[in-house]
């Protein structure tokens, strides 16, 4: 088992995190890696810790403007070598033996990325609980329309990937899921494994505003696959989740301004169930809001 792995890290205001990162990435079981960590604009004292601590943990630092994780991740893309890629934020951080597990699986099989499940820690560091892969094995492209089936802070690349189906895209909102529908729409091969490959830090905070900016950003990544006719089925599907999503956290005021913008093409029945789930009594839509993220 060999190969180079090259580990990006995409970093934004996140010193206090980092600590945690770059000792998981330096106890690594797996002895063949480089990392490069590329600065967003960070505005906490993010570069001048990282600078202090560049030849302890021996990365490359790259130190630029605000310009959004992708083209952030695409300026690291720019300075590795490796075989394989790794990409993980710096508020999260990695099992031991994440990176030879996943040497071993990517070095033999046929897939362009593989993926895995993940832990859940809070702000401060505390398990919550462990995500299993939402689908075990090979995932495809008609799967993907209706849930995300890849953990992002999971996934391994091998580096030819991004030669085959380039880069990610900074005009889209979510990153991850529309780089793996570009995958999957060029025949691109992505599969899952059910290994810990990730500590994930999570915000449980759901908001309005956080279900708007999901929902458009799957709808920016359908839109270049409307022509075919499940790509149409599953945007209907996915705008009558987020709709339910409105009418839970917002209620009656807030789905008024959804429908009148989303509504369009909802049946009779949709829109009834709709309007009922946004009356509801506060107290009922407040106990509903903590099945949110599972929808």
């Amino acid at each position: 088992m060999s190969g180079l792995v090259s580990i990006i890290v995409p970093s934004y205001n996140h010193k206090k995190y980092l600590p945690e990162l770059l000792d998981s990435i330096a106890a690594q079981t797996y002895n063949q890696r480089e990392l490069v960590i590329v600065d967003d604009g960070s505005s906490d004292g993010t570069v001048d810790y990282l600078e202090s601590v560049k030849s302890k943990y021996g990365f490359k630092l790259i130190s630029k403007k605000n310009e959004g994780l992708c083209a952030t991740i695409n300026r690291g893309l720019d300075e590795i070598s490796g075989d394989y890629v790794v990409i993980i934020a710096s508020d999260d951080f990695m099992p031991a033996e994440r990176l030879s597990e996943q040497v071993e699986k990517l070095s033999q099989s046929p897939f362009d990325a593989i993926a895995g499940g993940m832990t859940v820690v809070s702000e401060s560091s505390a398990v919550l609980n462990y995500v299993k892969p939402p689908k075990a094995g090979e995932v495809f492209f008609d799967e993907m329309l209706f849930k995300n089936l890849i953990c992002a802070p999971t996934v391994m690349f091998k580096a030819t990937t991004f030669k085959k189906f380039g880069r990610y895209n900074p005009n889209h909102l979510i990153e991850d899921y529309s780089m793996w529908m570009r995958i999957l729409s060029k025949g691109g091969r992505l599969a899952n494994f059910e290994y810990n490959w990730a500590f994930y830090r999570v915000n449980p905070l759901v908001t309005a505003k956080k279900v708007d900016w999901y929902y458009r950003g799957l709808a920016q990544v359908f839109s270049e696959y409307l022509d075919q006719p499940i790509v149409r089925s599953a945007l209907n599907r996915r705008k009558l989740q987020y709709l339910i999503k409105v009418a839970v956290l917002d209620g009656v005021a807030g789905l008024k301004g959804s429908l009148a913008s989303e509504g369009k093409d909802l049946s009779v029945v949709s829109e009834i169930l709709l309007h009922m789930i946004a009356a509801l009594p506060a107290a009922i839509r407040n106990f509903l809001k903590k099945y949110i993220n599972r929808a």
